[in-house]
């Protein structure tokens, strides 16, 4: 700001200082390593996250699935109908042997054999998989083409049976758990640990958590015991591993590409030996 005529260097400060808007006024600092002082306060920052412990989601997946028992099995199946031309096909791409394993899987042995049958013939004389269920694959006996197919899934222990009323009577459909609420762990080793489905975790809402338990939710912080380190927690699996994100990274465990990132994996069995919870440390 340029000096006035006939104005004093008091006069000057005055009215910079009225005429601008306030500023920051930085005093002195009371100490001169400040650049040491900062880097010892961020090596010792203790980084935490808030837990979101409400078990509140999707109960189920939206595909309803109808029950079946296979020859030669004593287990309940789920079964779902799905179209010819999408059978064994992954990310757009249809597969050889993928196709062939999804035709295996058709209830119906008729039909079955009258797709295996045309299938084989169309690979045979050199038509890629995709196309070869593409076309239409006619019923002999009804003289149409055969659209969709009912077959097999998975076994049906975990499926919640729902029941309702049509014009038909009463039918019965099947749902597959949309995901878990949390990783029930015992530190006495009385029980095995086991994943809460959203819809069990839901009926427990409220209720404290047993002595000799542990609950661990998809989101929470934990100590692993082996390196003395803080991770957050970033899915389970149903076959028994949790996956363990580095507490200050900030990306999802499928994200993280780089080897020595330090995410990594361990069984249930582990998990109840060297995992405590942050709000436990």
């Amino acid at each position: 700001m340029q000096t006035c005529e006939g104005e004093t260097q008091e006069e000057r400060e005055r009215r910079i200082k009225n005429e601008t808007r306030l500023r920051l006024e930085v005093p002195e600092p009371p100490f001169r390593n400040v650049r040491a002082a900062a880097l010892d306060a961020m090596r010792e920052c203790n980084i935490s996250i808030k837990p979101d412990r409400y078990p509140d989601g999707a109960l189920f997946k939206d595909t309803a699935y109808g029950i079946a028992q296979r020859d030669g099995e004593d287990r309940l199946r789920l079964t779902l109908r799905q179209p010819v031309a999408g059978l064994g096909k992954v990310q757009g791409k249809t597969n050889l042997e993928a196709a062939r394993k999804a035709i295996a899987k058709i209830i119906s042995n008729d039909v079955q054999c009258i797709v295996t049958d045309t299938f084989e013939d169309r690979i045979a004389r050199g038509m890629e998989a995709g196309d070869a269920l593409a076309l239409p694959i006619r019923h002999p006996l009804y003289d149409k083409p055969i659209r969709k197919v009912r077959c097999f899934e998975t076994y049906a222990e975990d499926a919640q049976p729902i029941g309702f009323n049509s014009r038909r009577g009463e039918h019965r459909k099947y749902l597959i758990n949309a995901g878990y609420a949390y990783l029930e762990l015992y530190t006495d080793r009385s029980r095995e640990p086991r994943l809460v489905k959203i819809r069990d975790a839901m009926r427990k809402k409220g209720t404290p958590t047993p002595q000799n338990a542990k609950w661990i939710y998809k989101g929470d912080v934990v100590k692993d015991s082996k390196d003395n380190k803080l991770y957050r927690v970033g899915y389970f699996k149903s076959e028994g591993v949790i996956a363990l994100i580095p507490i200050f990274d900030p990306r999802s465990f499928d994200k993280i590409s780089e080897s020595n990132a330090g995410k990594k994996k361990i069984a249930f069995t582990q998990a109840a030996k060297r995992l405590t919870l942050i709000n436990d440390v």
